[in-house]
């Protein structure tokens, strides 16, 4: 956040792919984005489509392949039409209903639990599951150090075009620094 926005911003850049081409040339940007769009159309998009498409082939009389396309060519409009504002706010509202169906999803669980939050508090402590620091050096089980090394592996795997983009559609350095070291905190 302090070494590489700065700088990054310095040369006026937006994209990773256009620091490839300042820093090598332009057949090193080209292999780049060559081998990102296929790394993001092999490795993730097609997780991001299939899933939701199989949810929605459920509640609809749609068969997989007509949502996979009728997904895709909606989020091409609205990205094309809207830019990086429709960007931002889709991440606004998959935010928001992460929380709130991650708060239904346990308020349903608790419902269905005889005792309910009470009996599953029990339920966790005799099971050891409510101790939430575990520094024990023990690399085998989730204490702290596993988490602190995934999320540093988290937050590397994720400086890609999306929060490039993100960084660099601030007003300045301090607000992409800001933006930079949010978005690490969340990865973290």
């Amino acid at each position: 956040a302090w070494l590489f926005v700065p700088l990054l911003r310095r040369l006026e850049i937006t994209t990773m792919m256009e620091y490839f081409e300042q820093r090598f040339n332009w057949v090193v940007r080209l292999y780049g984005s060559v081998m990102w769009v296929l790394a993001k159309i092999g490795a993730r998009m097609s997780v991001v489509l299939l899933i939701p498409a199989m949810a929605l082939t459920e509640v609809t009389p749609l068969n997989l392949p007509t949502c996979i396309l009728l997904m895709g060519g909606i989020a091409i409009v609205y990205t094309s039409l809207g830019g990086l504002g429709a960007v931002v706010w889709t991440d606004v509202l998959q935010g928001v209903g992460i929380v709130t169906g991650s708060l239904v999803a346990i308020g349903m669980l608790l419902s269905g639990i005889d005792g309910g939050f009470t009996s599953a508090m029990e339920t966790a402590r005799a099971n050891d599951k409510l101790r939430a620091f575990d520094f024990r050096l023990d690399l085998t089980q989730p204490t702290v150090w596993i988490f602190l090394l995934w999320g540093i592996r988290d937050l590397f795997g994720r400086l890609e075009q999306g929060a490039m983009q993100r960084t660099f559609a601030t007003r300045g350095p301090t607000e992409a620094r800001k933006s930079f070291m949010t978005y690490a905190l969340i990865s973290l």
